[in-house]
């Protein structure tokens, strides 16, 4: 800790006050909470490298400029920033506070408090350090911080990040910041749970039914857990609390991975290849993008470089998605109206966190969180599209039954019709041939006959023509011998 002699300190804190160009946050009675904005001045470091020296010491000191934002900011950069504000205890008794740094992603949230009399109190805490050294176990960046009755203290965060620098600050009564934060426990809950539950739900019907579509849903849902479980701080708590420097970059993995098993989802429900090949082409080509992602995120150690090209796409892949959909219900496809469904409560969600990051909505968890009930709101729309896909693929299936079971019976029909057929025109040529036969014999027999007659008619003119003979023999003999 830095140590400062008595007169240095004193009139360190007179120059800081006279370089105020605000009012301090001043504490009453009766307010457990309150959001930090434009109360505070910041500073842009460009080179991460001036010490608490230096920016409370001119020059440096007064370059410090108002905060006209609802909160700090500062989106993607390689700088770091510094914050300043003044609080002061206006009730009649000590008040125990906590000071709370929202965004669980942050490098390094380095805190300096300094007073008329103490020496600097110096915190630090971010994903740059292992979660255990924490000074609260809690997935926020959470700083004690003690007022005496008319006490005032002046603060200066710095703040350094590979991700967007965007820090919402509150200072909260410490009684009630642990109400706030089980009431948050809950929204959670809810969330990660849901998620498990869709996971392990979808993952049986893969197994059980060996539908692809199942798989890409369930890999779909996976990779939204670990996004938020990791954007929420929770993967580094519980998963690898020791291992900092792999924070942010798994972070920026799921991001890759969660695009990515959109985007295959996408392409299998839909059935793009099928119906949309151009469309498939592109769902592919950025599939590629992603997928080669994940690992180069993973193992990148200056994520700064990398980090703007998933980000420009994540927006062409939600218009890509919406387009798809659209394009697939005006074909046909009922169950596709579910997935428009989904996609928009992404859309949606994703561009009011987009307007909350910006200052441009009331700074408080529902906006920030928009984006996670929007893709919440989106899982659960999907998973009612996957059982509307069933039900039309099983109506499909009994109507093709229906219509085999048709065609076996007129088949049936027209095999008994035939036989039938058959057997009368069977009978009538068996009726036809015994007649040929009976006629046949008849014509047999009368030939028979006939043949006898003309053998008997043989006899008879030999037998007269051997008594012609026998009579002309005669005659001759009594003619020669009167």
């Amino acid at each position: 800790m830095l140590r400062y002699g008595l007169p240095a300190i004193v009139l360190l804190f007179l120059s800081i006050q006279s370089a105020f160009a605000y009012e301090p946050v001043v504490l009453k009675e009766g307010v457990d909470h309150v959001r930090l904005g434009p109360q505070m001045d910041y500073l842009e470091d460009a080179n991460g490298e001036w010490s608490i020296e230096d920016v409370t010491r001119e020059p440096v000191a007064d370059k410090f400029q108002p905060l006209l934002m609802a909160f700090p900011n500062f989106g993607f950069t390689r700088s770091a920033y510094w914050l300043r504000f003044e609080i002061t205890n206006s009730t009649d008794k000590p008040i125990k506070l906590l000071l709370e740094q929202e965004m669980a992603w942050m490098n390094l949230v380095e805190l300096y408090i300094l007073d008329k009399t103490e020496q600097p109190d110096i915190r630090r805490a971010g994903v740059n350090y292992p979660f255990s050294e924490r000074e609260f176990i809690h997935n926020h960046f959470l700083f004690a911080l003690d007022l005496k009755h008319g006490e005032s203290k002046t603060l200066y965060l710095k703040l350094e990040c590979d991700l967007p620098i965007i820090a919402p600050l509150n200072i909260w009564e410490r009684e009630a910041f642990w109400q706030s934060s089980n009431k948050l426990a809950y929204y959670y809950g809810f969330l990660f749970g849901s998620l498990l539950f869709a996971f392990l739900y979808n993952s049986f019907l893969f197994i059980t039914l060996r539908e692809w579509v199942y798989f890409c849903y369930s890999l779909l849902v996976a990779s939204v857990f670990m996004l938020y479980f990791s954007t929420e701080g929770f993967a580094f708590q519980y998963l690898w609390p020791e291992y900092s420097q792999i924070v942010n970059r798994a972070t920026i993995s799921f991001s890759s991975m969660f695009s990515f098993s959109l985007l295959l989802f996408s392409s299998v429900f839909l059935d793009l290849k099928t119906y949309f090949p151009k469309l498939d082409k592109a769902f592919k080509t950025l599939m590629l993008i992603y997928a080669l992602l994940i690992p180069v995120n993973l193992l990148n150690h200056d994520l700064a470089s990398t980090i703007s090209l998933p980000m420009v796409f994540a927006n062409l892949v939600l218009i890509l998605m919406l387009s798809a959909g659209l394009v697939s219900l005006i074909s046909g496809n009922r169950s596709a109206r579910f997935y428009v469904l989904g996609s928009t409560a992404t859309f949606l969600g994703s561009s009011v966190n987009v307007a909350w990051s910006f200052g441009l909505t009331p700074a408080n968890n529902i906006y920030y969180h928009a984006i996670g009930i929007g893709t919440l709101i989106d899982v659960i729309l999907l998973s009612f599209a996957l059982s509307d896909r069933v039900k039309i693929l099983r109506e499909e299936k009994e109507a093709a039954q229906v219509a085999v079971i048709d065609s076996e019976r007129m088949a049936m029909e027209n095999m008994a019709k035939a036989k039938d057929e058959l057997e009368v025109k069977v009978e009538e040529r068996t009726h036809e041939l015994s007649m040929e036969k009976e006629r046949a014999e008849q014509s047999k027999e009368q030939a028979e006959k006939a043949k006898e007659q003309a053998e008997q008619a043989k006899e008879q003119a030999e037998q007269a023509n051997k008594l012609k003979d026998q009579f002309v023999t005669l005659v001759s003999h009594d003619l020669r011998a009167p």
